[in-house]
């Protein structure tokens, strides 16, 4: 908590499309469909060019959002709104809401939501598995963004989140600026096709993450790349499938129970048999804080 208190979070600011936001969120729908629970995307029409702002970082702020209204929705519907209210000739004003039918929150508890791990509820915690830093993280990243956030909820009603950020248009790039400079991107593009090619279902990653909701998210976007996907919840499991497989990359979270998975990377860096002490390990983290990238270069991820 120590180092969201130090003001270690930051943003980037590189172009991005809105869009490709909005299509990693879809994913939830079929977490919320497992759950019992309909997912509603209603979407208006929006700014389709270029803006200028940290998709990671509002990719993890829609996430957190949405994530938890999963876990503590059980019934009804779970809708993801999109407004854009300003646009002009440099810049768009866009709202993001996530509404829920969940289980709601108390009107004196919600004040108290942004404040460093407070919970509604101790025994809903327990239930549902609490919001952790998550939204104490995304108001922060939000505020550096230069944006608002808003939580509203009636209790036993649902939950409603809001986020209103102004973006930069991004400028819109000279088509024709020579033939030198087209060779030049189509090599750096064929660089990355074999990263968009069909691949035959032979390739197995080991996914270590506890968190249910990204373990059906990931899993099931690497299904339908065609890899063999084995799904494990710490990082005791993840140096046990190590060696008992035969996976081309691991997927390792840092924060698990029973074992996080920095401390997992540092036994697999030394098991006897090089074929599994040289295997490939990438971190999967939405972590924000700084430090988290020496930690994993500590551990040889």
């Amino acid at each position: 908590m120590g180092a969201v208190e130090a003001g270690k979070l930051t943003v980037d600011s590189t172009p991005f499309r809105l869009a490709s936001i909005l299509e990693d969120a879809s994913l939830f729908s079929i977490i919320a469909a497992k759950h019992g629970v309909s997912f509603v995307e209603d979407v208006e029409d929006f700014y389709q060019g270029e803006i200028i702002g940290d998709p990671r970082r509002l990719r993890q702020v829609l996430t957190n959002a949405i994530g938890n209204s999963v876990k503590f929705t059980t019934d009804g519907e779970i809708t993801l709104r999109v407004r854009q209210d300003f646009e002009s000739e440099t810049h768009v004003v866009i709202f993001l809401e996530v509404e829920d039918t969940g289980i709601g929150i108390k009107e004196d508890v919600l004040p108290l939501l942004f404040t460093p791990f407070k919970q509604a509820d101790t025994s809903t915690a327990r239930r549902f598995g609490g919001t952790g830093l998550g939204l104490i993280i995304s108001k922060q990243l939000v505020e550096l963004m230069g944006g608002t956030i808003t939580m509203s909820s009636q209790f036993d009603k649902g939950t409603t989140f809001t986020v209103r950020l102004t973006f930069e248009k991004a400028p819109v790039p000279i088509i024709g600026l020579g033939l030198e400079l087209g060779a030049a991107a189509r090599r750096r593009s064929s660089d990355f096709d074999c990263l968009l090619q069909p691949v035959e279902a032979k390739y197995s990653i080991l996914l270590a993450e506890d968190n249910t909701l990204l373990q059906e998210i990931v899993s099931s976007t690497l299904r339908k790349m065609l890899f063999k996907v084995t799904v494990v919840s710490n990082g005791r499991e993840a140096i046990d499938a190590v060696q008992q497989g035969d996976f081309a990359i691991v997927l390792m979270d840092g924060q698990m129970p029973i074992m996080d998975g920095y401390e997992a990377t540092t036994h697999i860096r030394r098991l006897p048999d090089p074929r599994h002490r040289n295997i490939k390990i990438i971190a999967l983290t939405a972590s924000a804080i700084s430090g988290d990238k020496e930690r994993c270069l500590t551990a040889a991820v």
